[in-house]
């Protein structure tokens, strides 16, 4: 199957967990999850999660997590083997974000869950120091005329990230997979009321999924020079995942959904 997708973007999706503080109480929280950098339109990497992950209280009940503030935001990271890109990285390396360094940035749709830093400021104890090898280029970003016109119901996604079974041995992502469910030149919306720029897609994503990148598949064979394949389209980023529903509250109903890409755009270029 020509799918567009190769083992290096597993490595895309980096572990990640955010440290909150409540001075007030002295309380602290940390929530974990996935996250992913792109580059935007200026060569800049930026670090893109959902917005639950970067703003403890965020869609809460009001007063819940009042007085939390984010203090830093741990990833750790896959280095690629730079003696061959094709080899499996085994070297990871630990670095942290803290928040008085760092400006957080949301949609202006309160309900678009997702949350960006631009061009992160990173402070590392490590003695190699701390880079990105595996990031999603500015041109492999949906924009909305992509997602309305190239992308349909029944296409195949693939979403890498730390969901409960990923490998804890040496604490590599795992990749999972699905089909679009929602029209996606529409918001979809499981309350009636409106919910951001939300498409639902048939897959099983659980807690530590929040914030991988999902990718949507490559359709067929792309054509050489001098020859001509119909139906191919290129592999893209489509959006962020950002949760699932449950059946009657009990169960994975089986349907979750991400957030589009072209949410990402709008805050990494403007």
């Amino acid at each position: 199957m020509y799918h567009g997708i190769f083992n290096a973007y597993l490595y895309s999706a980096i572990k990640l967990t955010s440290h909150f503080h409540r001075k007030s109480t002295a309380t602290d929280e940390a929530v974990s999850g996935t996250g992913f950098f792109v580059i935007n339109k200026d060569g800049q990497p930026c670090l893109v999660t959902n917005r639950h992950m970067l703003d403890i209280g965020y869609d809460k009940k009001p007063g819940e997590y009042s007085g939390f503030e984010l203090i830093s935001v741990e990833i750790q990271v896959f280095l690629a083997d730079l003696s061959s890109q094709e080899a499996m990285p085994k070297t990871r390396s630990l670095a942290f974000l803290p928040a008085s360094n760092n400006s957080v940035v949301f949609s202006v749709d309160y309900k678009n869950d997702v949350g960006v830093i631009i061009n992160p400021q990173v402070a590392t104890l490590e003695t190699q120091g701390f880079r990105s090898d595996h990031f999603v280029g500015h041109e492999m970003i949906a924009d909305n005329s992509w997602i309305d016109t190239k992308l349909t119901v029944c296409d195949f996604v693939a979403f890498p990230g730390f969901p409960p079974w990923h490998d804890k041995a040496e604490q590599r992502p795992i990749f999972r997979t699905g089909t679009i469910s929602s029209d996606p030149r529409s918001n979809y919306s499981y309350s009636g009321q409106t919910e951001g720029q939300k498409i639902a897609y048939e897959a099983f994503s659980f807690g530590g999924s929040s914030g991988s990148p999902v990718f949507a598949l490559q359709k067929g064979l792309e054509p050489g020079a001098g020859i001509k394949f119909n139906g191919y389209r290129e592999c893209k980023l489509i959006g962020v995942n950002a949760g699932h529903l449950n059946h009657e509250n009990i169960q994975h109903s089986g349907i979750s959904y991400f957030f589009k890409s072209s949410v990402i755009l709008e805050l990494i270029d403007n």
